[in-house]
């Protein structure tokens, strides 16, 4: 298994992960880093961060664009994250690198935007929370998700019982991707 999305290094070095990295501040020491202009960060200047963006992502190491994404509560003005966002889902057709996507209550504009660009590039909803439903609609879009430490147990269960692949993540949380993955595993067994 591959930690999809974490902030922290783990423990364990052996460990396989993506480290979520700051845009300039890519670490040429870590072997698979994620980097992009997450919502809460899109302000009037975002557009002044693109070119280093642009230069992060194209380093070796960097294998996915991201955390980025659409954020209803908090973050930039809207229209803003849509900029934002949509600059970025260019820049991942580009390089040929996935997104990793920070999404809250701005889904059905995630599916309208994916639509939209139709991407080559697989798109990854980071940290999933939400229910059944909108897990059946991203997967059938071919919008993959990524399970942390807190889920839904019914998504989880729809998710798995559909075929669709999916994947684990740490995030922020002091855990370890095996923690993570023994809770999944034990939701996964229960539908068994």
């Amino acid at each position: 298994m591959l930690n999809i999305h974490t902030h922290k290094l783990p423990a364990d070095p052996s460990e396989p992960f993506v480290l979520n990295c700051n845009i300039g501040e890519v670490p040429v020491s870590v072997e698979r880093c994620s980097v992009g202009l997450h919502p809460w960060k899109v302000d009037a200047e975002w557009r002044d961060m693109m070119p280093v963006l642009r230069r992060d992502v194209i380093l070796p190491n960097v294998v996915a664009i991201g955390e980025c994404g659409l954020d209803g509560l908090r973050g930039g003005d809207m229209n803003m994250q849509v900029d934002a966002f949509c600059a970025q889902i260019q820049l991942s057709e580009e390089v040929g690198k996935p997104l990793i996507i920070h999404c809250v209550r701005k889904f059905d504009l995630l599916l309208q935007l994916h639509k939209k660009y139709n991407p080559r590039q697989l798109w990854i909803v980071h940290g999933f929370r939400g229910k059944p439903e909108l897990a059946m609609r991203l997967t059938k879009a071919g919008i993959r998700l990524s399970f942390g430490e807190k889920f839904n147990p019914e998504s989880l269960k729809a998710v798995v019982s559909a075929g669709s692949s999916f994947y684990i993540e740490t995030d922020e949380a002091d855990l370890s991707l095996s923690e993570v993955q023994a809770s999944v595993q034990k939701h996964i067994s229960r539908q068994s």
